[in-house]
């Protein structure tokens, strides 16, 4: 089929630690997708790419990510014979690193352009991507008396807010009080959260909404949130408030 051109650890052992095993991801929702994607543009990552049922590599990268129109443009193959190979074949299975974790997805070459005298490809976004996980966090549980406050603003303006209900080095969870995240639309959003840990020690930073668990008659909303570009002071402040918690936990044994 010829083409042409047209996203202090001691102190944590007696805490529940949670653990991501191997978990895969064959359905993302469009927003956690495009996070995904975006995050290989962003990050710079080298793709692995393998031309219909043919086992040569080729290397290659994210140029751009266009969310709206749901496609990729991949800079030039090489070697160059991937060039020659994609003309006839334009089923591709790309492979790449993020952050340590293997992500693999299915898709085609829609079409090919030149430019600089190089070529490009314009993929359509997949239909599925595995991203195959395994990390370990230590959460310690808050206390429901110490009543944190943490706020979050998305992209869009709207605010949620609620209480701290657990809090690791990696991530957070929150009970929501006041806001109706939506799973289906919210889910893999970016959103700027402030803990307000009191004592001049409040953290402002950005999250990736990972888990919606949607309020239900009795039980409110529940969130667990990634943290993203946390600053060294912001971890060691993270740390310190969760050996602090962990203190106070074994004394009351």
């Amino acid at each position: 089929m010829p083409l042409t051109e047209a996203a202090d650890a001691s102190a944590f052992t007696t805490q529940k630690i949670d653990e991501i095993g191997a978990t895969h991801s064959k359905a993302p929702s469009p927003a956690q997708l495009h996070l995904i994607l975006k995050r290989l543009l962003d990050q710079r990552c080298m793709l692995t790419v393998q031309v219909g049922k043919h086992t040569d590599c080729y290397t290659s990268a994210v140029l751009e990510v266009a969310r709206e129109a749901r496609y990729l443009v991949l800079d030039e193959f090489i070697p160059a014979a991937g060039h020659q190979r994609i003309l006839h074949e334009p089923a591709v299975q790309i492979r790449a690193r993020l952050d340590g974790v293997e992500v693999r997805f299915h898709t085609h070459v829609s079409q090919i352009g030149e430019q600089g005298g190089l070529p490009y490809y314009k993929v359509p976004f997949p239909a599925t991507l595995e991203y195959s996980q395994r990390r370990q966090a230590f959460r310690v549980p808050i206390p429901l008396n110490r009543g944190i406050r943490c706020v979050l603003l998305l992209d869009d303006e709207r605010e949620f807010s609620g209480e701290l209900r657990d809090l690791s080095p990696g991530g957070l969870g929150i009970r929501v009080r006041a806001g109706e995240p939506n799973k289906t639309t919210d889910q893999g959003q970016l959103a700027i959260c402030r803990i307000e840990l009191g004592e001049d020690r409040d953290i402002v930073t950005d999250v990736e909404l990972c888990h919606i668990d949607q309020k239900t008659r009795g039980r409110v909303a529940r969130l667990g949130l990634r943290f993203r570009g946390l600053r060294s002071e912001q971890q060691r402040r993270i740390e310190q408030f969760c050996a602090e918690l962990a203190r106070e936990q074994r004394r009351l044994r």
